[in-house]
């Protein structure tokens, strides 16, 4: 298998927790007893385990960091190895760091907020936001964050006819 050169034999025996924070559903790839690669499909709002070795192997499958679950905040850790941080991955924070990170300084609020790229982090960081009483800048500089990682979504439609219909 040509994918197994850099795991080691502690990322085939450590077993993480996530959980899919999304409504969306995911695949990962899990390695089966006989060594074979399957795909199992993690559906939204749910926890589940699997080895740091077949965490490794599902990233090693996606072409775009951007669509990587476990940093671009769709995923988030409970039980992860020591190199999954908030410095490593700034959008794999838990409740109470959302909560803790609401009760910033103003100054380190800003680093804090821009240091976030994902837009499912900052949905979760806007909806503690509701249930905390913070200031309606925050809030703002939330939603303006929120919008800035979103981007600009703009679908175009060649066929005039089809258009018309929708």
């Amino acid at each position: 298998m040509a994918l197994m050169g850099s795991i080691t034999e502690a990322d085939r025996n450590f077993v993480e927790t996530w959980e899919n924070i999304t409504r969306s559903k995911y695949a990962v790839i899990k390695v089966d007893s006989r060594g074979e690669l399957k795909r199992h499909v993690i559906t939204g709002r749910s926890k589940f385990i699997l080895t740091s070795e077949d965490r490794i192997i599902t990233q090693q499958y996606i072409k775009h960091d951007r669509n990587d679950p476990f940093s671009n905040g769709c995923f988030r850790p409970l039980l992860a190895p020591d190199s999954i941080t908030v410095e490593t991955n700034p959008n794999a924070i838990s409740d109470d760091e959302i909560v803790a990170m609401l009760q910033l300084a103003d100054d380190e609020w800003v680093a804090a907020v821009e240091r976030i790229t994902s837009p499912h982090t900052l949905s979760r960081l806007a909806d503690f936001a509701d249930s905390v009483n913070i200031s309606i800048l925050r809030y703002r500089d939330i939603e303006a964050r929120l919008k800035q990682a979103r981007g600009n979504v703009r679908v175009t439609q060649k066929d005039r006819a089809q258009y018309e219909k929708l």
